[in-house]
């Protein structure tokens, strides 16, 4: 297997790791996950899932995935775990507010990768805080994106270690062998939402790579955590609030006594 050095990001190493074994009947799955916590602070987390036929294909997974650059470049490895018929091989990194997120981003897509324009706004309220997350899919449609030329030149000067026309014929065999899924888990209600799907609090969208056809559209999610001290306090304010005009709405309707209605005749 092919070790890259000074790999420009993150899934350029699962792209080619992946190359390795699209002749086999196989799939490999890409996902890239967001998770922030209410300060805007959190962790990507990139995963690759091989199904058995691509792992058995691809020998070691630290090798095919250029683990070491990773590691040099302050990435944590978690891996590989055989889970059932299935290896996974998981690289994080920690942001440390939402400033910081998109420098990380851009260590996993790269520059001209799928993930563009991506932002974090993280606000505080009295009531609450807010998160909301946007960016932009940018697929070519070719498999070429997830290279360059300094690692075309450890790959036989072709992008991505393999021909146009065996990776035409590979992808024809296989069309949906290589996937992308992006997954952000924030804390809070899902106020809005585009481009994903959302499950069990996680919100998903997901692309087949190497389709011909590209891809420019623009995605977000956003959520809001309620302060549940100060809800509870307005509530319990409300409370006594209440209490306090039916008192007064009944001490106004209660009948007074009429001065003297004590008083006798006899003088």
């Amino acid at each position: 297997m092919i070790a890259l050095r000074r790999i420009r990001s993150t899934l350029v190493a699962v792209v080619v790791g992946a190359m390795t074994v699209l002749s086999s009947a196989c799939q490999a799955i890409a996902t890239v996950a967001i998770d922030a916590e209410l300060d805007g602070s959190g962790t990507v987390t990139v995963t690759v899932d091989l199904d058995a036929s691509a792992a058995g294909q691809l020998g070691d997974p630290e090798t095919a995935f250029a683990v070491d650059d990773l590691r040099d470049a302050g990435w944590t490895i978690d891996g590989p775990n055989a889970e059932g018929e299935h290896t996974t091989l998981a690289a994080s990194k920690p942001f440390a507010n939402a400033d910081d997120l998109p420098r990380v981003i851009a260590e996993v897509s790269g520059p001209d990768g799928p993930f563009q324009d991506v932002t974090l706004t993280h606000a505080n309220g009295f009531a609450g805080s807010s998160l909301e997350l946007s960016g932009r899919w940018k697929l070519t449609g070719s498999l070429d994106q997830f290279s360059d030329n300094e690692v075309a030149a450890q790959l036989d000067g072709y992008p991505l270690g393999r021909t146009p026309e065996e990776i035409a014929a590979a992808l024809q065999e296989h069309p949906e062998a290589l996937k992308l899924v992006l997954e952000v888990s924030m804390p809070g209600s899902v106020q809005a939402s585009e481009r994903f799907t959302l499950t069990d609090g996680t919100a998903a969208s997901g692309e087949v790579l190497g389709t011909g056809a590209p891809i420019d559209e623009a995605f977000s999610v956003s959520t809001r955590s309620n302060n549940r001290s100060v809800v509870a306090w307005m509530i319990g304010a409300a409370v006594l609030m209440v209490g306090g005009l039916v008192v007064m709405v009944a001490a106004l309707r209660r009948p007074q006594r009429r001065r003297g209605s004590n008083s006798t005749d006899g003088f």
